[in-house]
């Protein structure tokens, strides 16, 4: 086997696939397309399958003519880094080193701390309960809230000007799986869990405000349990907060929230190498990260 068939044989693998007794590059090429989702429109052209790599990765096809070139356009949609443009071996290990760390790309949503937020219809916290979600922030010395309800009947996680956690019944908080109750305000990503022996019947109805105070920074990956915890309770929300949209997505119930007061720039799309990732979860590392 050559030596760019061996490259493309350890891509194809490297994406999930079987090389076994594939000799020929086409083919090869034609495998990893299938195994990134693509169709190959002309399987027999080669340059024509690098093109339906291109579009398949999500990348934008520069020149279909000149193959170095489709290589090039590869690397940057799969997020690689290209070494050297004119070499075309070094363009297919390049290709090769960004499948085998494969970036993570996912929008985020920026609160200003003024006055967005994001409501949603109400969540009931019934018996033992547990919130989880994903921040990222600087902000420090202000009342902040990042979940809380319109009414009387308030389940809430209020964060003081001595940035210390606060919760309205009995609940243990974890900080990237140490218990706590100091608010993180160095900027990085940090996982919060909320457990609570008993929810009391109390509601969550928005996040990141109680209407007069607001948090500042980057909020993702928001799921709630009830009747129960994570392990043994009930996933009844879901919100990935990536949907660069006014309405926040829930994937469990379909109780899709909406960001209020928000504006398009305030959405921001962030790739990073896996590698970057803390304990597979959050990444201290500058900016966040989850699956």
């Amino acid at each position: 086997m050559s030596i760019r068939n061996s490259i493309l044989a350890e891509i194809l693998s490297a994406y999930g696939g079987d090389p076994t007794g594939i000799n020929t590059r086409n083919k090869l090429l034609e495998l990893i397309l299938i195994q990134n989702s693509g169709v190959a429109t002309n399987p027999q052209i080669r340059n024509t399958l690098l093109a339906d790599i291109v579009i398949a990765l999500g990348g934008v096809i520069t020149n279909p003519m000149v193959r170095n070139q489709l290589l090039q356009d590869i690397v940057l949609a799969a997020a690689g880094t290209i070494r050297n443009p004119s070499n075309r071996n070094m363009l297919l290990e390049d290709w090769l080193l960004a499948a085998e760390n494969p970036s993570l790309c996912r929008y985020y949503y920026n609160f200003d701390g003024f006055d967005d937020y994001i409501g949603a219809p109400p969540m009931l916290m019934a018996g033992e309960c547990e919130v989880e979600f994903f921040f990222s922030s600087n902000q420090s010395g202000v009342n902040r809230y990042f979940y809380d309800s319109n009414g009387i009947d308030r389940f809430y996680l209020w964060i003081d000007v001595l940035n210390k956690f606060n919760a309205p019944v009995v609940s243990t908080i974890f900080v990237d799986d140490i218990e706590t109750t100091d608010c993180p305000t160095d900027g990085l990503a940090h996982k919060v869990n909320v457990k609570c022996a008993d929810g009391q019947n109390l509601l969550i109805e928005r996040f990141i405000t109680n209407g007069t105070a607001f948090f500042e920074g980057k909020l993702w990956g928001v799921r709630v349990w009830t009747g129960g915890d994570k392990d043994n309770g009930t996933l009844i929300r879901d919100y990935a907060i990536d949907d660069n949209s006014t309405t926040i997505i829930d994937s469990v119930s379909g109780q899709n929230g909406t960001l209020i007061n928000g504006t398009p720039e305030q959405w921001e799309y962030i790739c990073e190498d896996s590698s970057a990732w803390n304990d597979g979860e959050s990444w201290n590392d500058g900016e966040p990260w989850i699956d």
